[in-house]
C-alpha cells in the first residue's frame, strides 16, 4: 500500500470519527436540554 493510500484511508477515518462523535454529543445535549426542561434532568443546568 502506498503511503499516501495510507494517509488519504486514516484521513478518512478520522473524520468519520469526528463527525459521528459531533453527532453523538449533539443529540446528547439536545436529549440532555429536553430532559432540564421538562424538570426529568438529573443536574440544574441553571438556564
Amino acid at each position: 500500500m502506498a503511503p499516501t493510500t495510507a494517509a488519504a484511508i486514516v484521513f478518512a477515518l478520522m473524520w468519520t470519527l469526528i463527525l459521528y462523535s459531533g453527532f453523538r454529543l449533539y443529540r446528547w445535549l439536545f436529549r440532555l436540554d429536553r430532559q432540564a426542561r421538562e424538570g426529568e434532568a438529573p443536574i440544574r443546568t441553571g438556564l
